[in-house]
């Protein structure tokens, strides 16, 4: 709700701007303001509940996960400023929280898919379009931070679960699909890409005979 508060508000904001009536806009852009810092409190108390274990209670959650990666677009985009420190801290705790929650649970049966296994699918393919999304709206902020994140893991690779390991690399498959094409040269200019690769071969993952990676 304080969510589609506070994207109402920078709708009329902006409509008073286009039109000139500046005593409406005053008002209106005041009121977003404050719409918006009420949003940043609601936004790290829904952080906090992605740290319950059952994805169940993160699933109920992608509605204002959604919903604050599209507001704080849409401020971005109006404003032409990129997100504040504080919009930031929310932006890559939501990251930080991904892996987790990508990572198939254990009960998961690959033998037998059944109502939770098929739960879980539709769990985890509406989170990656959060991710997907947020790669698009913030290419400063999400690349830089999973490439970072993966290397940990990879180097790390011994002490990992299987499931956080699949999850990570599901990340970084996901993660070049919506850049655009100056941040695609970039990735592959860079050799950044190459590297980790490297670091995933090296890593012995692939002689984890138990354990499917779903990354192609």
């Amino acid at each position: 709700m304080f969510i589609g508060g506070f994207r109402a508000l920078e709708s009329q904001s902006r409509a008073a701007e286009l039109t000139g009536d500046s005593k409406r806009f005053t008002l209106t852009k005041g009121a977003a303001n404050t719409a918006m810092q009420i949003m940043m409190k609601g936004m790290r108390f829904v952080v906090l509940y992605l740290e319950h274990p059952s994805f169940k209670v993160a699933d109920e959650l992608l509605g204002a996960l959604n919903g604050y990666v599209s507001a704080l677009s849409q401020f971005q985009n109006k404003s032409g400023k990129p997100p504040s420190e504080e919009q930031k801290e929310i932006l890559l705790a939501i990251l930080s929280k991904l892996p987790s929650k990508l990572a198939y649970p254990k009960e998961y049966d690959f033998k037998e898919i059944g109502e939770f296994e098929d739960s879980f699918d539709l769990f985890r393919e509406n989170l990656e379009k959060l991710f997907v999304n947020m790669t698009r709206h913030f290419p400063k902020i999400t690349p830089s931070f999973v490439l970072k994140k993966l290397k940990q893991v990879v180097d790390d690779a011994s002490k990992i679960q299987p499931e956080l390991y699949e999850a990570a690399l599901r990340m970084f498959y996901r993660l070049y699909e919506p850049l655009s094409a100056t941040d695609k040269m970039y990735m592959r200019k860079s050799g950044i890409i190459a590297e980790i690769m490297k670091r995933v071969v090296r890593s012995g993952v692939v002689r984890r005979s138990k354990h499917t990676l779903s990354v192609t």
